[in-house]
């Protein structure tokens, strides 16, 4: 029987399978699945693939600037703080995301969703966890 936790992951992969196939994305040689709660989700190869590809994006998917430039919310706004020069690329797709985990009916939830919450990199360490790394000569600085 599946864990609450296998539960919930299926749920996520079905709602996001499902936003894919409704914006047009297509897995042609590959599939998505669920590892464990350490890794999340991968994408994975299959044996068919003939021509070499495994996805296909449409760019209505692809997160870009012009896409936040386009936003009718944020986009004037960020337009004039990108063409002075307040604002790069990164910040507006990080800006980008942001608003869209917040807004309640964002059509990017599905995918969203599948983003991982927590990340196991020293850049998200606490002060504690950092201090714990003190004389370990992987991590630049000690």
């Amino acid at each position: 029987m599946a864990s609450e936790e296998e539960a919930a992951a299926a749920g996520k992969l079905e709602r996001f399978l499902q936003w894919l196939q409704v914006n047009k994305a297509e897995l042609r040689g590959c599939n998505i699945k669920y590892c464990d709660q350490n890794k999340g989700f991968g994408v994975f190869s299959s044996n068919d693939v003939s021509d070499g590809v495994l996805l296909v994006v449409p760019l209505d998917l692809a997160i870009t600037p012009m896409r936040v430039l386009q936003d009718p919310l944020i986009g004037p706004e960020c337009r004039a703080m990108f063409e002075e020069g307040e604002v790069d690329d990164r910040f507006l797709m990080i800006l980008f995301l942001m608003l869209e985990r917040l807004r309640n009916n964002s059509s990017w939830k599905p995918y969203l969703d599948m983003l991982p919450s927590t990340f196991g990199n020293p850049l998200w360490f606490t002060d504690d966890e950092l201090l714990e790394l003190k004389g370990d000569n992987t991590i630049p600085g000690n």
